[in-house]
């Protein structure tokens, strides 16, 4: 129990240093508005999609890994999504959710929390106690990504913005 709570708490002091190290450099002007965007577009349209590429071929490359298994992330990602949004149609109706926003929330319930923030947590609590296991986990978490992330940037993001131009 003392090694989780090391472990855990190392890499939230690692996510934390990064956070301060962002507001550090905004709040001294190092980094403007302008280049913050930037980064980000960077971040999020080249690296993190090589990050999970790489992650997983790694993966599917290394003779350890049982493919079939890790080819059914996908499936699971659709799942739950379908999962999500069908079970948040009674509950709107019930909470009594206005129609206008019924949709938007309905694409809430579908997509909740697609796993990013995985992707730095795996690594940091697993390397060093079952370094075996972090490169399939990762692998597993970006192949969710890679078919969450494209339905919600287009579905869920048109259900979302309906509520905006129905209310």
């Amino acid at each position: 129990p003392h090694l989780i709570l090391d472990i855990s708490l190392f890499a939230t002091i690692k996510m934390l240093f990064c956070i301060l190290i962002g507001f550090l450099l905004t709040t001294k002007n190092i980094l403007s508005p302008t280049s913050l965007k930037e980064l980000s577009n960077i971040c999020f349209r080249l690296f993190t999609p090589c990050y999970l590429l790489v992650q997983i071929i790694r993966t599917l490359a290394s003779p350890a890994t049982a493919p079939s298994l890790l080819l059914l992330v996908p499936l699971i990602a659709l799942t739950q999504i379908a999962a999500g949004y069908l079970l948040s149609q009674p509950l709107l109706k019930l909470l009594n959710v206005p129609p206008p926003q019924r949709v938007p929330t309905a694409a809430l319930c579908a997509f909740g929390n697609g796993g990013t923030l995985a992707l730095i947590l795996i690594p940091a609590l697993f390397s060093a106690v079952a370094p075996a296991i972090t490169g399939p986990a990762v692998a597993a978490v970006s192949l969710y990504l890679l078919v969450w992330s494209p339905l919600f940037w287009s579905v869920g993001y048109s259900m979302i913005t309906s509520g905006a131009r129905a209310g």
